[in-house]
């Protein structure tokens, strides 16, 4: 029930008008309600795709029509995985085929006149070194990271890189492997690591503080309709999902609060401000400090793929 009622979910978003935040705000709450009304506890992958997929339908709410296409299609992209990995994790697991050990062969007569022979002497573990992790340690994407990884596939996706179909291969990859998208999609072949470090760069780009989507000085008002028709405004939707990354750390390393967010955003709708220079602007935090997210951001998008075929 609950894999079926999430595709339901993601199909109405697919077909909603990002304009109309009424329909937006609602479907917010529905995720909202999906994260904590059900029976039992949602798999780890999809509540992770499922809080994800919440902010940015919040900024989509928002922000509407600025938001641009990316914002839906990857919100969108998140249900749909958050679908997928709670019906993997609902699905009854594989009946084991009964096998039956090979009986061992019989001992020569050398052998029988020797009797049996002496255990070997157990081989002592290595130490593991401090601040490696054995496999399996490491650590699940968060749900910022999963935008981050949504955001780089998107990049790709448009600079024809890379596949729909590989964003759902490498999605379903993340599920069983903690990899990033980066080095799952050269790991199956589907780009090169120079195409993903070239998307890496642009991607770090959108998160710049200073400048705005619009240098203009006409009325608020004005300057939206200057940022929606600009053929300049191609990719501001992935700007809005660097920001919302953005936002979402300094949340989670207490900087700010989630209101002083909210204000911000109401700034950037009005106004084209990035969020980091709205924060600074409103007092509720320091250059230093949006810097200092910046590089935890930045840290955290690096390609760890190793030197390989591509």
């Amino acid at each position: 029930m609950t894999a079926a009622a999430i595709t339901s979910l993601a199909q109405r978003l697919e077909r909603s008008n990002p304009e109309d935040s009424h329909d937006q705000r609602e479907i917010f709450e529905r995720i909202r309600e999906m994260r904590s009304a059900f029976d039992g506890p949602l798999d780890p992958q999809s509540q992770r795709c499922l809080e994800a997929a919440s902010m940015l339908v919040a900024y989509l709410a928002r922000m509407g029509a600025l938001a641009g296409e990316d914002v839906q299609t990857i919100a969108v992209r998140l249900l749909r995985s958050a679908a997928d990995a709670e019906a993997a994790a609902s699905a009854p697991p594989p009946q084991p085929q009964p096998s039956y050990p090979a009986l061992p062969p019989e001992p020569t007569v050398l052998e029988k006149a020797r009797g049996p022979a002496p255990e070997p002497a157990p081989t002592p573990a290595e130490p593991r070194a401090a601040g490696t992790a054995e496999e399996g340690e490491a650590e699940k994407p968060s749900a910022t990271d999963l935008m981050g990884d949504m955001m780089l596939g998107q990049i790709l996706l448009q600079r024809g890189h890379i596949l729909e179909e590989h964003i759902h291969q490498a999605m379903k990859v993340q599920r069983t492997a903690p990899l990033r998208i980066g080095d799952i999609l050269v790991k199956i072949g589907a780009c090169t690591r120079v195409q993903i470090e070239e998307a890496l760069r642009h991607q770090s780009s959108f998160r710049r503080i200073r400048g705005s989507l619009a240098e203009s000085d006409a009325p608020a008002s004005t300057q939206r309709v200057l940022k929606l028709d600009s053929p300049e405004t191609r990719g501001t939707g992935l700007k809005l999902v660097g920001e919302i990354m953005l936002g979402e750390i300094l949340i989670e390393r207490n900087v700010i609060t989630r209101r002083q967010l909210e204000r911000a955003l109401e700034v950037q709708k009005a106004t084209g401000a990035r969020i980091g220079e709205a924060l600074v602007k409103m007092g509720a935090t320091t250059h230093e400090h949006i810097e200092h997210a910046l590089r935890l951001q930045g840290a955290n998008r690096k390609f760890t793929g190793k030197p390989g075929k591509n």
